[in-house]
């Protein structure tokens, strides 16, 4: 084998190894904390608390902004898996990190967003910005408010439904 074979398996067992270690990361690192007092703007301008829009079983938040190619891909994966799983008592939440609450509308409307779209707040960004997050972030919560995942970034269906399969398991422990 030359040299090229032997660099490409390195390679090759490089990328294997950090994929593994960002899906198990999931679960076996502390994820990131969302105070239960977080509030967010709704697009009126009124301040809507995190802890209104709990789940019966757990909640999703979806941290996004309008001009994030990735969080437009993930409005669209999300939607069937909260289509599934709003009737069987997870809540979603989207937050837009963006200052115009005229293109977070326009946003949503054109994106047929189905669950509640808020506005973040100065005290929602530094929570943000504190714990190293970009958009698309998702955080998974259980209905008193533990953080059982967060997926930051370009995201699948299969990390969703596993991170919504957590949030069953803990309501039925």
């Amino acid at each position: 084998m030359g040299s090229w074979g032997k660099f490409s398996g390195v390679v090759v067992a490089a990328i294997v190894a950090m994929a593994a270690i960002v899906c198990v990361s999931i679960y076996l690192f502390s994820p990131p904390t969302i105070p239960d007092k977080l509030l967010f703007h709704d697009l009126r301008g009124k301040n809507v608390a995190l802890r209104d829009h709990k789940g019966k079983i757990g909640t999703v938040v979806i941290f996004t902004a309008t001009w994030c190619s990735y969080c437009k891909e993930e409005i669209k994966m999300a939607k069937p898996i909260y289509e599934d799983n709003a009737p069987r008592g997870i809540q979603f939440l989207m937050v837009f990190q963006d200052y115009d609450v005229g293109d977070i509308r326009r946003y949503a409307k054109a994106n047929s967003i189905p669950w509640p779209v808020v506005q973040k707040t100065d005290y929602s960004m530094k929570v943000f910005r504190r714990e190293g997050l970009g958009v698309p972030s998702a955080f998974f919560l259980t209905s008193d408010g533990r953080v059982v995942a967060n997926l930051t970034g370009k995201n699948s269906t299969r990390h969703y439904r596993e991170a919504i399969d957590l949030l069953f398991e803990e309501h039925f422990k």
